[in-house]
């Protein structure tokens, strides 16, 4: 029983007592409540990607995408975490989408580098690193991948 914020805030706090079980049931139960209160989601979405639980972080993630609520950061968990599942094509489609919208974010041109790679895209992934390394050339893991592939 309980509104939303009600369970997100006992659920943090159980989390930070160490009952992560019981706290993480608090932060679904709120987010399940809650879908359309972009503050409940985001936490709910941190806590089950912190604890690897990747389908729910994605359902989290794509409730706050579908609302215009998610930013770069949470598109770039999306990718993620769909990446985390296996899920290429999926992970693809949103950094496309994420780098269009974003274009001068370079980790989510290192990220797109990394899913056409695992695809065996190569040169699409190259490409990919080095639009990364254009927007931060202090990004060594973008200039690492990009040798690789060279």
């Amino acid at each position: 029983p309980g509104n939303a914020e009600t369970l997100r805030l006992l659920g943090d706090a159980l989390l930070r007592a160490g009952d992560s079980a019981t706290g993480e049931r608090h932060l679904e139960a709120a987010a399940l409540r809650a879908s359309d209160d972009p503050r409940v989601l985001e936490r709910a979405w941190r806590v089950a990607y912190a604890r690897k639980r990747y389908p729910d972080a994605v359902r989290h993630l794509r409730i706050l995408a579908a609302q215009g609520a998610a930013d770069a950061e949470a598109r770039l968990m999306l990718a993620g975490s769909l990446t985390a599942m296996g899920n290429l094509r999926a992970a693809e489609t949103e950094l496309r989408s994420l780098t269009a919208a974003h274009p001068g974010y370079p980790q989510a041109w290192m990220a797109y580098g990394f899913v056409l790679e695992a695809q065996g895209r190569l040169s699409e992934a190259a490409r990919a690193y080095a639009a990364a390394l254009e927007r931060d050339p202090g990004l060594a893991p973008a200039r690492q991948a990009l040798e690789r592939l060279r």
